[in-house]
């Protein structure tokens, strides 16, 4: 969501020199630590860690792991409450508080992520389907207006 901006700041020509370099380096070290793995005959990225550096690295690694996943989680849920916000006052023209947006996000979302395997919850799945629709059409109605403002 911040390629634009950045593309915005770092110029035309700069902007892909940085980003390919970028691409590389993290393409250089997703192939060595495959390597790693292929070499130790482990497949488990916290287990490589475990065998290679030892308890406390892993441990760190596991923290950064969870923040990371945190981090995602609240800038998906914040992205996702700011556009129906957007999209309910376009629509309606009503401002509706982006904290009783967040709470139903919750009533709905977390019964979700509970669930581990939605193929024996056919009900679960079609809403989970009903949702991954619906977050797309939010993003694409939020898009096109921010394109035509």
């Amino acid at each position: 969501m911040l390629l634009p901006k950045a593309f915005q700041t770092g110029g035309v020509f700069i902007s892909p020199v940085i980003e390919t370099t970028l691409c590389t380096i993290l393409g250089f070290c997703a192939f060595k630590l495959v390597e790693c793995g292929e070499r130790l005959k482990i497949y488990n990225y916290g287990e490589l860690v475990l065998q290679v550096f030892g308890k406390n690295v892993q441990t760190s690694l596991n923290i950064m792991i969870a923040l990371t996943q945190f981090c995602f989680t609240v800038t998906y849920s914040s992205f996702l409450t700011f556009t129906i916000q957007s999209l309910i006052l376009v629509l309606s023209g009503k401002v509706i508080n982006k904290f009783i947006i967040a709470g139903a996000m919750v009533l709905i979302l977390t019964p979700l992520a509970c669930i581990r395997d939605t193929s024996a919850f056919t009900v679960t799945n079609s809403i989970g389907v009903f949702l991954i629709l619906m977050t797309f059409f939010i993003v694409s109605m939020f898009s096109i207006i921010q394109i035509s403002d």
